[in-house]
């Protein structure tokens, strides 16, 4: 039997596989769907892993503002 990750587990597990997976879990998280990774965590947890993976998309999205300035 598998061991459950933690929050910070799940987060890293979708961070590697990069933004434009971290963006559709954010939107499944936001919209209730259940993401499979995230199944044995209780609702708390699920909504500690949105504003965490939203966290690091921010300063994605403001290294991506900065550079288009820059162009």
């Amino acid at each position: 039997m598998s061991e459950l990750k933690t929050t910070s587990e799940c987060i890293e597990t979708i961070c590697v596989q990069g933004c434009t997976v971290v963006r559709e879990v954010i939107i499944k998280l936001e919209t209730d769907v259940q993401v499979s990774e995230f199944k044995h965590l209780s609702k708390d947890q699920q909504k500690q892993v949105l504003i965490e993976l939203k966290s690091v998309m921010s300063v994605y999205d403001a290294q991506d503002d900065s550079q288009n300035e820059q162009d």
